[in-house]
């Protein structure tokens, strides 16, 4: 199985918070991990935006980076491209989303299109796991 990771889903991997336990268990059931290459800078946001909040000191961050930073080579990277950027307009428009989730959605959707194996998608957004649902995706809600 493909497991589509958005960036509510992908942090969970790095910082400990209510669902972690669950999407570490998903990804050690994965085949492959995909995301798209804006979950990077998103990432390093909420990194910095949690050293901020005092969740984590700017020590454990650079750590938490490193590791991250190990684990994005390790994943299908999904790239934009025209096709993919009107797509993402499209569902930003039907299902009433923000820009960067539909440009994941958009993303697993036409990933899905590419490959004969099952495609998850993990995401803890209620509004983006309907739409995910709504296109016929596997959705990993609390992955």
């Amino acid at each position: 199985m493909i497991l589509y990771l958005d960036t509510s889903a992908y942090i969970k991997l790095f910082i400990a918070e209510s669902g972690s336990d669950s999407v570490r268990e998903t990804v050690a059931r994965a085949d492959v991990l995909a995301s798209h290459i804006i979950a990077y800078a998103e990432m390093r946001a909420a990194f910095a935006s949690i050293v901020r909040a005092g969740r984590i000191t700017a020590r454990e961050m650079k750590s938490v980076k490193r590791r991250f930073d190990l684990h994005w080579t390790k994943v299908l990277r999904f790239a934009p491209d025209e096709t993919a950027v009107r797509r993402a307009g499209a569902f930003a428009e039907r299902f009433a989303l923000r820009g960067y989730d539909s440009v994941h959605l958009a993303s697993a959707f036409l990933l899905k299109g590419q490959t004969a194996m099952p495609l998850a998608f993990a995401c803890f957004d209620v509004a983006l796991n309907r739409a995910a649902a709504r296109l016929g995706l596997i959705v990993k809600a609390n992955a």
